[in-house]
């Protein structure tokens, strides 16, 4: 049994270990050798994990141009196709346009409201103060982030941003991390994460513990956010040194 310092007990958990003898096997200190020698393990995505990059998010699509107000009573020069898998109005001088269905009527309205939606928090997003916590230079192509509640579990609830575009959004803080893996694309190296305090719990600040595990290392930042800034952390990729050997 390993058990972990009380500061550390949400991030290093306490961990039971059991050994099993595999009988068959003669020389297990080979075995173990061959196994495991080289080898190195990280982490990996859960079914429930965030798998994000620092490329501009795209924009929401805009609102598909809504249908005719009487379908099938076109101008002249216009005809109504029923044929099956068809729902067109044509005209001989104009490229065909789909009738929204029902359906996608519906699909446009989640659309907008997802739009204003983000829209408000980008809003007061940025009218909190900015508080740079840490700047951290990365190695690796991607890294794990997580996000812990630091301290007692008082309900807090964050709104994660990456460059100033809210990727999680209304996620409750406890023991278990929230993950979020983040993939850094060619010409997009630095990330920006930023912190927004949903609510500040039963005691506040709004207070966080954010681990970034960037290959075999790995690092934490406390961060605290309150209803008037924001906490930020900086994530720069390692730019690589070309070197030319001499011939």
């Amino acid at each position: 049994m390993l058990t972990s310092k009380p500061k550390y007990q949400y991030t290093c958990p306490a961990l039971r270990i059991s050994y099993g003898l595999d009988a068959s096997e003669q020389n297990q200190d080979s075995l173990i050798k061959h196994t495991t020698a080289g080898t190195k393990k990280y982490w990996k995505p859960r079914n429930d994990d965030l798998v994000i990059s620092t490329k501009e998010p795209e924009a929401i699509p805009a609102t598909p141009p809504t249908s005719p107000d009487k379908p099938g009573t076109g101008s002249k020069g216009e005809s109504q196709h029923t044929e099956a898998g068809a729902n067109t109005v044509t005209d001989s001088n104009k490229v065909a346009a789909p009738v929204l269905s029902a359906q996608a009527l519906k699909d446009t309205a989640a659309a907008r409201e997802k739009r204003e939606e983000v829209k408000k928090l980008v809003n007061s997003f940025e009218q909190r103060k900015n508080i740079m916590s840490k700047e951290i230079e990365i190695s690796s192509d991607s890294v794990r982030i997580s996000f812990y509640d630091n301290g007692d579990i008082d309900g807090d609830s964050i709104t994660v941003f990456l460059n100033k575009y809210p990727v999680l959004t209304h996620q409750p803080l406890s023991a278990k991390s929230l993950n979020m893996y983040l993939a850094f694309d060619k010409g997009h190296d630095v990330a920006e994460i930023g912190m927004y305090a949903e609510n500040l719990g039963l005691y506040p600040p709004n207070t966080e513990l954010m681990v970034v595990t960037d290959g075999d290392k790995r690092y934490e930042v406390y961060m605290s956010s309150s209803l008037s800034q924001n906490a930020t952390v900086v994530l720069r990729k390692k730019k690589s040194v070309m070197t030319i050997k001499p011939e």
